[in-house]
């Protein structure tokens, strides 16, 4: 198969820091909800994680932006 056919060497993948960012993020849901009470079940689980992804995504963007911004000159 070749890279440009969806091989996995053509795909993004999140550096190292985003995923434990995202690990321990859901973890740290899973134990705020388990403290409270209401543990989550596996497609629970899977709905915190993805919007944990989501999150770290979209802080990675915007602290990409920001800081390119700031190296060409421009005010944040």
């Amino acid at each position: 198969m070749s890279e440009a056919n969806g091989s996995p060497s053509s795909q993004r993948k999140l550096p190292l820091g985003a995923i434990v960012a995202v690990f321990l993020l859901t973890l740290a849901a899973w134990l705020f909800f388990d403290g409270m009470g209401m543990p989550l079940e596996g497609r629970s689980t899977t709905v915190v994680a993805a919007i944990m992804i989501a999150i770290v995504i979209a802080a990675r963007r915007v602290w990409t932006r920001t800081r390119l911004g700031r190296a060409k000159g421009d005010k944040p």
